[in-house]
Parts: structure tokens; sequence; C-alpha cells
């Protein structure tokens, strides 16, 4: 607190970007197998002239499995549309979930999902 007011202090925001070479097309712009991948960044002190960015994870799906952007709950995980990085906050808990995606050496799609969450207090 500074003079009875709350110092929240800087911003940080999670968020997936479209991989080096990647575009929002259904191609494989980077030529690795895989159409429309991204990444996770996290970016610590947004707006600030210390403002900075670094990738913690790659090879995030565009979409999370079974889903297509038609407005409906296509893997019947209670969730719409949701994209292969996304968050939900149901009460006091956040929940995220991530879609990793690859292709093995023969070619063939990879999958795993992760999910974690966290009880959020104060």
């Amino acid at each position: 607190m500074t003079d009875g007011a709350i110092d929240w202090g800087s911003i940080s925001r999670l968020a997936f970007a479209y991989a080096d070479g990647e575009l929002d097309d259904g191609v494989d712009n980077n030529g690795n197998g895989l159409a429309d991948e991204g990444v996770i960044t996290l970016t610590r002190r947004v707006g600030e002239a210390e403002e900075a960015t670094v990738t913690l994870c790659r090879h995030v799906g565009e979409l999370f499995p079974g889903e297509t952007l038609n407005g409906a709950d296509d893997n019947g995980n209670g969730v719409t549309d949701e994209p292969g990085f996304n968050a939900h906050l149901v009460g006091n808990v956040l929940e995220l979930r991530i879609a990793l995606v690859d292709v093995d050496p023969d070619g063939r799609p990879l999958g795993r999902t992760v999910n974690t969450s966290v009880r959020l207090r104060n």
C-alpha cells in the first residue's frame, strides 16, 4: 500500500502468439508439418519502458483437440471454441488449459493436453 491505496505493481500478460513464420490461414507456413501452431508468451511490465517478453512454450495448437470455430462445444468439455491456450475463471478457481501439438519423424500428428488450476485468494 502507498498512502492507504493499493499498489498493484506492474502488469504481466500470458498470451498465445503464432509461431515464427506462421499465419492464421490453415496452412503450414513455416514448413514444420503443423498448421497455425503457436507459442505461449509471458510479457512482464506491460506498457512500461522495461517491458520484456519471453516464450514459455512452443508447439501450442491453435484450437483444443476436437474443436472447430463454429459456436459449439465440439469436444464436450463445457467450453465453446476454446483455443489451444485458454484460461477460465469459475468462482475463485482459475483453470489453465494447453493443447500441445507436434509431428513424429514419419509426419504423423502427435498431441497432448495439459490442465491445471489455481484457487485465487485475496
